[in-house]
């Protein structure tokens, strides 16, 4: 018996997760002005990467929930890169040591 298989079309962004995230990741690096600070790109992303699939890790083992991925990365990585972090406040960055992207119009 033969089985036909549901034809599948994966959106073009899910098949290059590597690019997409290094493009958004890229802009936050512009946006927060890290470059300003004296933190290389590459070090950022680096950095990020490390951090963000040992917290992975940790959920994968049942270790922390998702809403710890969400609320803590950024504020980890930023504090592995030597910023001091004033305020973190639901995955929004407000403090003193990394300016604030100007809101988009």
């Amino acid at each position: 018996m033969k089985y036909k298989l549901p034809a599948f079309r994966p959106r073009p962004y899910t098949l290059d997760y590597e690019t997409n995230s290094r493009e958004a990741l890229s802009e936050l690096y512009i946006d927060f002005g890290l470059n300003k600070k004296g933190i290389e790109e590459e070090k950022f992303l680096q950095t990020f990467y490390v951090i963000n699939n040992e917290l992975w890790d940790q959920y994968d083992r049942g270790l922390l929930h998702r809403d710890v991925i969400r609320n803590e990365r950024f504020h980890r990585i930023l504090l592995a890169l030597g910023l001091m972090i004033m305020t973190y406040r639901s995955g929004f960055l407000m403090n003193t040591s990394v300016n604030r992207p100007k809101r988009r119009t």
